[in-house]
């Protein structure tokens, strides 16, 4: 069983490197899971805040459960459509485009002035969100070692849970 504090023998080399090896990954593993943090946060704040954006924009009960489903639904589309980024342009560059469209997501979703921008931000942020989420784990299995990857991956998943934690405790201050 593999635990924290253990370093695996399967990486090679001294100790120490292994050592060193093992920290960096896990450094690694957790900046690529605060994606996963961005998935949960928005989930979080996409269940607080439904009863303000029913009242903001006037909406029946059908349009606010589509808002809230959305980012599961276009999430599918992102999770479908990631390889079609990262085998071209690699894990990296890949990252920065689901980066970059959940903040312009973000944006839109901000400055939405109505239900039709709302859900165009909101997609775009459940698109980014399943790229993301695909990426993350592929890049730190591709990290890490044959005895490692379950345990690093559960990062990502963790990430997922405290990233809602932290979006219902913003949306519980609105």
């Amino acid at each position: 069983m593999q635990f924290e504090d253990e370093v695996p023998n399967d990486m090679g080399g001294s100790h120490v490197q292994q050592e060193r090896h093992y920290r960096m990954l896990k450094l690694y593993a957790a900046l690529a899971s605060l994606n996963s943090v961005s998935l949960g946060t928005a989930i979080g704040l996409v269940t607080q805040i439904s009863p303000l954006v029913k009242d903001a924009f006037n909406l029946g009960g059908t349009e606010v459960s589509c808002y809230q489903a959305s980012l599961g639904f276009f999430g599918i589309f992102g999770a479908l459509s990631a390889s079609t980024l990262m085998d071209p342009y690699g894990r990296l560059p890949s990252f920065v485009i689901a980066s970059a469209a959940f903040l312009l997501g973000t944006g839109i979703v901000c400055s939405a002035n109505g239900y039709v921008w709302l859900m165009i931000g909101t997609a775009i942020i459940g698109w980014a969100s399943g790229v993301g989420l695909s990426i993350d784990a592929i890049y730190i299995a591709e990290l890490s070692t044959r005895l490692q990857r379950g345990y690093f991956v559960t990062y990502s998943e963790i990430a997922i849970s405290l990233g809602q934690l932290f979006g219902f405790a913003c949306g519980v201050t609105v």
